[in-house]
């Protein structure tokens, strides 16, 4: 459940490393197409904490796997921690990305996300929304 919202928000939080669980994606998601392979944290997230505007979290994508192409309405940014992989765009064009780069994905853009390298790829991502259940992923190609 989503944390009522107040008029103002003028808290700071910390989210201490390693208080968050990592999750999962649901069986319903898993038919839809999502990856079973991957897990995440919730790092800044409107059902997990008193924010607004902005959620972040921590993606961990094992090897050899990959985020098919897909798109959704709001802009995204990503920031590698660690690994070495590839970002997916339209046809078979694809960048290479690596622990401290970042990536600005444009509204309505297809993108995808491929590991590799030897070891699992961990990146941070930011939308501007209160959290990331509010992102709406459209796949291509299914």
């Amino acid at each position: 459940m989503r944390l009522k919202r107040r008029d103002s928000i003028n808290n700071i939080f910390v989210n201490k490393a390693g208080s968050t669980d990592w999750q999962v994606h649901s069986e319903v998601r898993i038919s839809d197409g999502a990856n079973p392979k991957l897990s995440w944290r919730f790092l800044v997230d409107g059902f997990q904490h008193d924010n607004e505007g902005m959620s972040m979290g921590c993606l961990r994508w094992p090897l050899g796997q990959s985020l098919p192409l897909h798109h959704h309405e709001e802009q995204e940014t990503y920031f590698i921690l660690s690994g070495i992989g590839e970002i997916l765009m339209s046809g078979s064009e694809c960048k290479s990305v690596t622990g401290g780069d970042s990536i600005y994905i444009p509204n309505y853009v297809p993108h995808g996300l491929k590991n590799t390298g030897d070891t699992d790829l961990m990146f941070l991502w930011v939308f501007p929304t209160d959290s990331w259940n509010d992102v709406r992923y459209n796949r291509l190609g299914k």
